[in-house]
């Protein structure tokens, strides 16, 4: 298209995309499942609530924040673009990193908690790579962020036994 932006969505969704099922066939090929019956859907709530919660609501009510694009095809890119986004790392971080970090440590409690404070603190850290936009603060909170949510996600993951749930709080 001759817009530039939905050209840069349209090219990250197949990129996602790829990614995608790239990693879904390597979780095959390793024999990861964390595609169960999902479990535990009382504690999905408050993950999904948390989630929900990052919308800056309170901005745009007051007329500090606006959208710039708000046409039919810019809103399903831009849906699609988060969504793709989210499932890709979930299924690296959650599926990949997590599942290793979980082979690695012992089957106990004390090996779980590892696992979820060790590949949340991963997950934060991959965001570091952020800061070659330029923006040195606001990158280092994102990655202080991406490491509490992070956490939101693997303990998504721990309680309901499906990585579509902790992809879709993301």
């Amino acid at each position: 298209s001759s817009d530039i932006r939905r050209n840069r969505w349209i090219g990250d969704i197949v990129q996602q995309c790829c990614g995608i099922v790239a990693v879904l066939m390597l979780m095959a090929r390793m024999k990861i499942k964390l595609y169960r019956k999902p479990q535990g859907w009382l504690f999905f709530i408050p993950c999904l609530i948390v989630a929900l919660d990052n919308f800056p609501l309170c901005s745009y009510l007051a007329g500090n924040m606006s959208f710039e694009r708000t046409g039919a095809l810019d809103v399903v890119l831009f849906a699609v673009y988060c969504l793709s986004v989210g499932v890709f790392e979930e299924c690296v971080f959650r599926g990949l990193v997590f599942a290793a970090l979980a082979g690695y440590f012992s089957n106990d409690k004390r090996g779980l908690v590892k696992t979820f404070v060790l590949s949340s603190v991963v997950f934060g850290a991959v965001h570091i790579f952020n800061i070659f936009g330029g923006n040195v603060g606001g990158t280092l909170l994102q990655v202080c962020y991406t490491t509490l949510t992070g956490g939101l996600f693997a303990f998504a993951l721990i309680k309901t036994k499906n990585i579509c749930c902790s992809a879709f709080v993301h």
